[in-house]
């Protein structure tokens, strides 16, 4: 089992967000067998995509993902053995995963549409640098893991740079509205929500952290803003925001 992200619940039914590029990241890689067919990516039968969830009972739940949306558009390669690419729109990407047993809701962070201005507190919280996962199965089918580690990471930080119009002018590596914030974000945490500390609603997606003498030396990170993806169709033709004006599949709305 490969651990290559973080991701979050948005709503009672299911619905969860990461960071676009965690989910390409079987097809960019090499690994799963990934094609492009239509607009869209498929993956062997048996490569299975989704999330981890803690139980109750101090266990894991595997959800794989249904439906799954991400937006830009693939650019040919010049060099005829590698795959196209996404040019994303947004490192943002919203899936859908079962409803949890027993009519049990899942339980979702709040969005809100707003950007974060210069200054705003942000916190970034995530599964950071968890290890690939061994999986065996018994003789009976079942399926069994060796112990892991599963810890959460906090950074927290100061919004630095918002770049509401990077979709058009290019100004950050990250595609889409983004912002910068000084938090120290390690690998594999990207796909985390990123909440603000004032209101506790999630505004941005962890998209990069930077290390080295950068704009701000270790403590460096860009967040895709979460709101004008909420406006943007899903695979369904609703988009999230619709979702939440409607009432519909668990989600609050958020007017600060």
């Amino acid at each position: 089992m490969r651990c290559i992200g973080t991701a979050f619940i948005i709503s009672c039914s299911g619905y969860v967000a990461t960071a676009c590029h965690v989910l390409l990241d079987p097809f960019d890689s090499g690994y799963g067998n990934g094609r492009i067919s239509g607009t869209g990516i498929h993956y062997a039968d048996n490569v299975n995509i989704g999330v981890l969830i803690a139980t109750f009972d101090a266990g894991f739940r595997f959800f794989g993902f249904g439906a799954c949306t991400f937006w830009g558009a693939w650019r040919d390669s010049p060099l005829f053995h590698e795959q196209p690419r996404l040019n994303m729109s947004t490192d943002i990407a919203i899936c859908k995963i079962d409803e949890a047993p027993n009519r049990v809701a899942h339980q979702p962070l709040n969005l809100s549409p707003r950007p974060y201005r210069v200054g705003d507190r942000a916190m970034a919280i995530g599964y950071t640098e968890m290890q690939d996962i061994p999986i065996r199965t018994d003789c009976n089918g079942n399926v069994t893991t060796e112990p892991f580690v599963n810890d959460l990471y906090v950074s927290i930080g100061n919004v630095v740079e918002v770049l509401q119009d990077n979709h058009l002018n290019l100004r950050a590596q990250t595609p889409g509205p983004c912002f910068h914030f000084d938090a120290n974000i390690p690998g594999r945490m990207s796909g985390s929500p990123i909440i603000d500390l004032e209101l506790g609603v999630v505004r941005g997606v962890v998209s990069t952290g930077l290390s080295g003498a950068g704009l701000l030396g270790e403590r460096h990170a860009t967040g895709a803003m979460i709101g004008p993806a909420m406006h943007l169709p899903l695979t369904d033709g609703r988009s999230v925001q619709q979702m939440i004006e409607a009432g519909v599949e668990g989600m609050v709305a958020i007017n600060a």
